[in-house]
């Protein structure tokens, strides 16, 4: 569950439990890797999830061509290293917002409490410190009218079935809707006004 490309950061991950036990290096194994662009099965590619233990940096770094396909990505960050030398989030996320992507939120976020203190009804639950998560991203909204079809379906798609974003939902099906003439914003909303009585329309500004 911890293997990874990069090397554990004992000076992070020995000061938590559960993390410094699992993360030993038992052996080390020659491995050739390939470009995700270079992966035609690959593409294209509506949605991309990526948990690489510490890596995903450079995925996405050699992923250039595969993410103009991309709607929306989900990524496991870390926010210290938990591996030497690697990515974090903040650098993850400057290189997604530079190839037109947007943070969404977090679908969660783990941490550790700092050795020897501890919860006692969940050890290893964090106190202070946030660890690692999986960072949700979706194209830039503001851009929408720049989406292909392709991917405002399969971004309403994802984020209605993964995410229950039904606001952005609903914003991706007006773009839709302003191409088509169509008028999917107005079904859908219905539909989850109906399903979720804790949502309601926006009420006008009076006049």
């Amino acid at each position: 569950m911890t293997s990874s490309l990069y090397t554990p950061a004992r000076a992070t991950i020995d000061l938590f439990p559960a993390l410094g036990e699992l993360m030993q290096v038992e052996k080390r194994v020659p491995l050739r890797t390939r470009r995700l662009d270079d992966l035609e099965e690959a593409r294209p590619a509506d949605f991309l999830k990526l948990d690489v233990q510490g890596a995903e940096g450079m995925v996405l770094e050699h992923a250039t061509e595969t993410l103009k396909d991309v709607a929306v990505l989900q990524s496991e960050v870390e926010f210290v290293e938990l591996y030497e030398g690697q990515p974090l989030f903040a650098d993850v996320d400057a290189l997604l917002r530079r190839q037109g992507f947007c943070f969404l939120r977090f679908a969660y976020t783990m941490g550790r409490p700092f050795r020897p203190l501890q919860l006692a009804a969940n050890p290893n639950a964090a106190i202070s410190q946030l660890l690692w998560a999986d960072a949700i991203y979706v194209r830039d909204f503001r851009q929408r009218q720049q989406w292909s079809e392709r991917q405002l379906k399969a971004a309403a798609f994802v984020m209605h079935e993964l995410y229950n974003a039904f606001d952005l939902v609903a914003l991706l099906l007006g773009e839709l809707d302003r191409r088509q003439g169509s008028a999917w914003q107005d079904c859908y909303l219905g539909s989850v006004l109906l399903s979720r009585p804790d949502l309601a329309l926006e009420t006008p500004a009076p006049s």
